[in-house]
């Protein structure tokens, strides 16, 4: 099942519904015209014009509705169709997807799909677009919203700073170790409930943002250092400018 067929056919008929539509139009305004006028004689075509136009209507619209039962969305779901060609849509905006069904990141969004109910989120917000095309353009969109929206990186690479230092005394560490991200991520989001608001995913974003900014020195002297560790679980995805992926596990602030 391919949506863009369904949609054209659905199209074809639209095509026809809008130009019955006009037409009717066009014979109401010519039958209000002849009645102002008294034009008696003219009035019966005008309103069998009418009648002959609402039959092509009301069978369009029984098209219609016969066209809508052919389509099963969880069928379309679940057969791994939408998936695949979401994929496609994707891979030619040039959009950065990975994972499987049912569950994509399309940094920095989340997307996961839920087949039984023909729902699909990015993160936490429903956008179930069934027309692969267009989810594609919503999520070009929101990234592009979001990679030109303001960012302070002297601001977020302090606060990485202080939770940092912080981790350095829970730790029992020297000042200059490395420290995980995801250990600063739960400093800067202690409590589980705040963290649908500013996500792992979202994180990582601004991670990628602050490496987009350059070399970064704060008031005291030090300057951000991001690194690597064989401990895969602890790394962090993100996209460079070119939008190559690189993982980061640790930061470490060195003078």
């Amino acid at each position: 099942m391919n949506y863009e067929d369904f949609y054209q056919e659905y199209s074809n008929l639209e095509k026809i519904n809008k130009d019955s539509i006009k037409s009717f139009n066009r014979f109401q305004k010519s039958l209000s015209k002849h009645m102002a006028k008294g034009e008696v004689k003219l009035i019966s075509q005008d309103i069998e014009n009418i009648k002959a136009i609402n039959l092509v209507i009301e069978e369009n619209i029984i098209q219609l509705d016969n066209l809508m039962n052919t389509f099963n969305a969880q069928e379309y779901i679940e057969s791994g169709d939408w998936a695949n060609q979401m994929l496609e849509y994707g891979k030619q905006s040039k959009i950065d997807i990975q994972g499987t069904f049912p569950i994509y990141e399309m940094f920095p969004f989340k997307v996961r799909i839920d087949s039984a109910n023909q729902d699909i989120f990015i993160d936490r917000k429903k956008a179930s677009y069934l027309r692969p095309s267009f989810f594609i353009e919503q999520v070009s969109m929101m990234q592009t919203k979001l990679n030109r929206a303001s960012f302070n990186a002297n601001r977020f690479a302090a606060e990485l700073a202080a939770c940092y230092d912080r981790m350095i005394i829970i730790k029992e560490k020297k000042s200059g170790s490395d420290i995980y991200l995801l250990d600063l991520y739960a400093l800067l989001v202690p409590m589980g409930r705040f963290r649908s608001d500013y996500t792992k995913q979202a994180f990582a974003f601004d991670i990628a943002r602050l490496r987009r900014a350059g070399d970064i020195i704060l008031k005291d002297g030090r300057q951000v250092q991001l690194g690597s560790s064989r401990n895969e679980k602890k790394a962090i995805r993100v996209l460079n400018d070119e939008g190559f992926e690189e993982f980061f596990s640790t930061i470490t602030f060195v003078k």
